[in-house]
């Protein structure tokens, strides 16, 4: 790398893209190259610094035409006054530093890079045996969240109903009514209707031993005598 910067600079300070110095007066740490196509078709030249990249290019889309001329079919003198004049545009802008400068390499002597080699070997057969990886562990889905179950519905209080019904029904009286702890309601509220009992149907019995077997047509009895025993008809 360092060795190809150099040869791109010595293009700018010594070779064909010289003018970029000369002309455009450019003083900072650049490096180019120019270059031109047979029959002088094509010319082009790039021109690089630490902060910008640029280049252009001189040609037809086709090939059969071509500039003619030596001189102007040269990237030198066709395609490199364009970069030089936008370079030059970006420092007076100072869009780009001129004294930013490439990354100098440090070149590694002989003598260094044996001493790198052997410490290679070193630590390559007596060396620490380095540690297997262990295998990544397989992730496990994350299990969905369970559903809330919906919540049961409230069942109506009936204790306090039927305390209060119950003595009604029966007829008794509550002591948590009289003592104030539940609402004995309004005072015209009547206490529910209880279906009374059913009675077995009496039995008929005849008021005259008339249609009696054995007996006779029934004797008028007098109001003031009670009624006496019926005696059968001879």
């Amino acid at each position: 790398m360092q060795t190809l910067l150099d040869v791109m600079r010595g293009v700018i300070d010594r070779g064909t893209g010289a003018s970029i110095r000369t002309r455009f007066g450019i003083r900072a740490d650049v490096a180019g190259k120019t270059g031109t196509t047979q029959d002088n078709a094509d010319g082009w030249f790039i021109l690089m610094h630490p902060q910008l990249v640029a280049g252009a290019w001189v040609g037809f889309n086709d090939s059969r035409v071509t500039l003619r001329s030596d001189y102007w079919g040269q990237g030198a003198h066709s395609a490199l006054p364009m970069v030089g004049d936008f370079f030059q545009r970006s420092l007076r802008s100072r869009m780009i530093d001129a004294n930013v400068r490439f990354v100098e390499h440090k070149e590694v002597g002989l003598f260094e890079a044996l001493g790198w080699t052997i410490r290679g070997w070193y630590q390559r057969w007596f060396g620490p045996a380095p540690k297997p990886e262990a295998p990544p562990t397989p992730k496990r889905a994350a299990r969905p969240a369970p559903e809330p179950e919906p919540a049961a519905a409230a069942e109506p209080d009936t204790g306090v109903a039927a305390s209060a019904v119950l003595p009604a029904l029966t007829g008794e009286r509550n002591p948590a009514v009289d003592q104030g702890v539940l609402d004995a309601g309004p005072a015209s509220a009547s206490p529910p209707a209880v279906a009374p009992a059913s009675v077995p149907p009496a039995i008929a019995t005849p008021s005259s031993t008339q249609d009696v077997p054995g007996y006779g047509p029934a004797k008028a009895a007098s109001p003031e005598a009670g009624p006496g025993p019926a005696r059968p008809q001879e």
